[in-house]
């Protein structure tokens, strides 16, 4: 059963925390030491009450505010007794965010750099990253992660919609309708095939699985064969016609 002490802690005008108990009065710069339970509550009724026991510390403030230290690790929150929010890190060092609930205060985080908030997650879950530094954004347990990208996300992302910048009309397809542009032979690409097993200027099979797909290029690149052969379509319609024209001239 762990004795019970009263106490009242104050700074006296020379600036010295003063110590009173029920049984031996004030004792001024004197190192406090007790065995068993220390509990230190505010005079005025206001402020921030101690308790020190063989579980932990804990330090509570009248507003509900409350920090606890203890085998769990360090806890921060609001009226932790009453189930809302808290922030908690354990011995080995992970950060654990309890949300309130549903008539506690919600909490958030923020991580703060040199030149400002970097990264905030609101207490509605909404995640805001102001800065990616050069080492980028990991989702995921990666066992590799190739160098040059700001984000790295393993099993997939699923979105509603995905808009791809380029870099300039120069970057897209429509060059195959420039006048000079100059339009493979069938026969060659069909050479091509044979050899290469891929249509000239798409990736092959290997290289895709060694080195992915670049959205934006490839969409190009599939524009462009799109539009290549849409013009050999054009240039076997005006054949079409011209062997029809050839014959009805044999037919009269």
């Amino acid at each position: 059963m762990l004795a019970l002490l009263a106490l009242g802690a104050y700074f006296t005008s020379s600036a010295q925390w003063e110590w009173s108990t029920p049984s031996t009065g004030v004792v001024s710069s004197t190192s406090l030491v007790r065995t068993g339970s220390i509990y230190l509550t505010p005079t005025t009724g206001t402020g921030y009450s101690l308790s020190m026991t063989n579980t932990g510390l804990n330090l509570m403030s009248t507003s509900g505010t409350n920090v606890a230290l203890n085998t769990s690790g360090l806890t921060v929150g609001n009226n932790i007794a009453g189930q809302q929010a808290s922030a908690v890190i354990s011995p080995s060092g992970f950060l654990t965010l309890n949300t309130a609930s549903s008539t506690g205060n919600a909490i958030g985080i923020s991580y703060n750099g040199y030149n400002g908030t970097t990264f905030t997650v609101s207490p509605t879950g909404n995640v805001t990253a102001n800065l990616i530094n050069s080492k980028g954004v990991i989702v995921g347990n990666p066992s590799s992660v190739p160098i040059g990208y700001n984000l790295y996300v393993t099993g997939g992302i699923l979105t509603e919609k995905v808009k791809v910048a380029i870099n300039g009309s120069a970057n897209w397809a429509d060059f195959v309708f420039d006048k000079d542009y100059k339009l493979k032979s069938l026969s060659s690409i069909e050479s091509f095939i044979n050899t290469n097993k891929h249509l000239p200027d798409v990736p092959s099979a290997k290289a895709v699985s060694e080195n992915g797909v670049d959205v934006a290029k490839m969409d190009a690149v599939l524009l462009q064969k799109v539009e290549e052969l849409t013009l050999y379509l054009i240039q076997l319609q005006k054949q079409n016609t011209e062997l029809a024209q050839q014959v009805e001239k044999l037919k009269k």
